[in-house]
């Protein structure tokens, strides 16, 4: 009911008295708990770590090309971008890193992308660590089981520290226990396997887990030891399985064993051959694709030597037979990968055969054996570029390997005579060399009598029709 002239008033905003003053939250201050997580900077050109989710921030540190690190939670930046938060403290943009769940997979894309890297990133002790401006934060210690010790805080690094991580990483005892991870746990320690072929199990020592076997190289993060009912000692993983402790190096940081599991990733292709580093990313390469792989593990079931030394213009590679060994030249081992994948392939065909007992009797058995060397040298191509080769190669010898595989598709009588007037002497061929079509510049062809070779040495990855430099004399294919 209204009742008119009773002194009513207007509601004033005052008379609910003053609204309460209140800061405004940062990003940082609104996390969201996503667990520890593994990002790799998959950017040539690094990320910059800020002191807040906000480019405006103050710069802290920069991550380098291919470096991993431990992330545990995320936040909408100033910027209204997604941030990652690193462990050790420091916020990133989160498209910056390519992010997995597991220390392991983190590291096989990082073997993946330092192999088709610059020979400067790829070989081991590749790209630098990071470049910290300011001390590294301590990392947090939180609280801890009695009698659990702690593991190393990062030591303060320099503000010039040298360019590339040490090749001497000095692993760290294993404690008998370590917190599970989350934001306010400790670091966990990080540990690489060191060889092939090491299960894992649902508990120490027992119920072996439904997973593969690692391999030599895969990065684990330690979470708990403990001692299985056969008495030997087992690291739980954060993948939540066990593993002999006696087959993991454990380390303090993260850079030691991203270098480290790089190169045992790579040593490990191998173990027991004496293969030049700089050729190991393409035994990777080969040791990948599974129909190659057997070629890939001959070398180390074999002792194949692999080197790098200068071979005559135009060759690749050369395999000897008395020593089997395998020369890889100078002139291409800083190139593309690829290119020396396939002669690795090529090559190492020569090698599985010999290692397999195979005798090299007649003129007949040389040329076949060369032919199925092309076949595998030809397919791995294909592998990596598609039925018809590279679309625009760079350069004569990525020209060469598109003629090879176009031989063998189309024209496989061709490249029969091609090997004729390739190996003849090397296969002690007497007759008549036939005219053949030689691949120009670009892949082009041009028909020409080539004149038998001088003496090789060994078998190669390279042009059919074009005669090869001496090799060392005393190798010419007289069986394994």
């Amino acid at each position: 009911m209204l009742v008119v002239g009773s002194g009513c008033t207007p509601v004033r905003g005052q008379d609910f008295g003053t609204a309460t003053a209140r800061a405004k939250l940062r990003p940082s201050e609104v996390l969201l708990d996503t667990g520890r997580r593994y990002g790799v900077v998959a950017s040539g050109i690094g990320v910059t770590i800020r002191s807040e989710p906000d480019p405006s921030a103050s710069q802290v540190g920069t991550l380098r090309f291919t470096q991993i690190v431990a992330t545990n939670g995320e936040a909408s930046g100033a910027d209204g971008q997604v941030w990652r938060q690193i462990s050790t403290g420091g916020w990133v943009p989160r498209d910056g890193l390519l992010v997995f769940n597991t220390l392991r997979e983190a590291l096989n894309l990082v073997v993946e992308l330092r192999v088709f890297s610059g020979p400067e990133i790829r070989r081991p002790g590749g790209p630098g660590a990071a470049r910290p401006l300011l001390p590294t934060p301590t990392r947090p210690t939180g609280p801890r089981p009695a009698g659990v010790a702690s593991p190393s805080p990062t030591p303060t690094k320099p503000a010039a520290p040298s360019p590339t991580p040490s090749r001497t990483p000095t692993p760290l005892p294993v404690p008998s226990a370590i917190a599970s991870a989350g934001p306010t746990a400790p670091e966990p320690l990080y540990g690489v396997v060191l060889r092939g072929g090491t299960r894992q199990y649902a508990r120490p020592g027992a119920r072996p887990a439904d997973r593969p076997t690692l391999e030599a190289g895969a990065a684990v993060a330690v979470l708990e030891e403990a001692v299985g009912p056969d008495g030997q000692r087992y690291l739980r993983t954060d993948e939540d399985v066990w593993v002999p402790t006696d087959a993991v190096r454990v380390f303090a940081s993260l850079p030691e064993v991203t270098e480290f599991g790089y190169r045992q990733t790579l040593e490990g292709l191998a173990p027991g051959a004496d293969v030049d580093p700089s050729v190991q990313p393409a035994l990777w390469l080969v040791h990948r694709e599974p129909a190659f792989r057997y070629l890939a593990d001959a070398i180390g079931q074999y002792k194949v030597v692999v080197r790098v030394a200068p071979l005559a213009e135009g060759l690749i590679g050369a395999y000897s037979f008395p020593d089997r060994s395998i020369t890889i030249s100078n002139q291409y081992v800083d190139g593309d990968e690829r290119v020396v994948a396939v002669a690795l392939a090529h090559e190492a065909t020569h090698a599985w055969e010999a290692g397999q007992g195979l005798r090299i009797n007649t003129v007949a058995d040389c040329f076949e054996a060369e032919l199925r060397a092309f076949r595998n040298q030809a397919a791995l191509w294909e592998r990596f570029y598609g039925p018809n080769g590279k679309e625009r190669p760079a350069n004569q010898a990525e020209a060469d390997q598109n003629e090879v595989l176009r031989l063998i598709k189309q024209d496989p009588e061709a490249l029969k005579s091609r090997l004729v007037g390739r190996y003849a002497d090397e296969c002690g061929y007497q007759g008549a060399l036939p005219a053949v079509a030689t691949p120009g510049p670009g892949g082009t062809a041009s028909t020409s009598s080539p004149a038998k070779p001088a003496s090789s040495a060994s078998a190669t990855a390279t042009p059919l029709a074009k005669p090869g430099g001496t090799v060392p004399a005393g190798a010419k294919p007289g069986g394994p």
